[in-house]
């Protein structure tokens, strides 16, 4: 049993420090291409990454000292990067792509302002609509996908 975990333990941290910093290099590229910008990505990619970083900071602080659960499966983090990321920048995506849209055409304030407005309502929908879709996982009695 220990080889075991040792082993799939060095998978998931391989998997992770390989997979990672390659999506994140493909993520800013396909932005950089779409938003004709490189500093834009980056803050994209920043904050996408900094609420993934929360996100597992609290999940890790409710499963460990509120819930008392016994460990996270060493493929937790990758996992939830691959969700997290992907979704928040599909986010960024859809929101940056609808505000460089509207400051061409209205100037930088009122085409930030527009484009939040615009894609505001759609996107906090989605977000309820995957959070309800998630929270459905929390009364499945198998650990791993709590």
């Amino acid at each position: 049993m220990t080889a075991t975990a040792i082993d799939t333990n060095d998978a998931s941290i391989h998997d992770r420090n390989l997979i990672i910093p390659l999506i994140l290099i493909v993520i800013l590229l396909i932005l950089a291409a779409l938003l004709r910008s490189l500093l834009t990505p980056l803050l994209l990619i920043a904050s996408t990454v900094l609420s993934f970083g929360t996100a597992l900071g609290v999940s890790a602080l409710v499963f460990n000292h509120v819930l008392d659960f016994p460990g996270a499966d060493p493929a937790v983090p990758l996992y939830a990067f691959v969700f997290l990321v992907a979704l928040g920048i599909d986010y960024n995506i859809f929101l940056m792509t609808r505000v460089r849209e509207e400051t061409l055409e209205h100037g930088t304030r009122s085409g930030v302002l527009r484009g939040l407005t615009i894609t505001g309502g759609v996107i906090t929908s989605a977000g309820l609509v995957l959070a309800a879709t998630f929270a459905a996982l929390a009364v499945i009695p198998i650990l791993f996908l709590a």
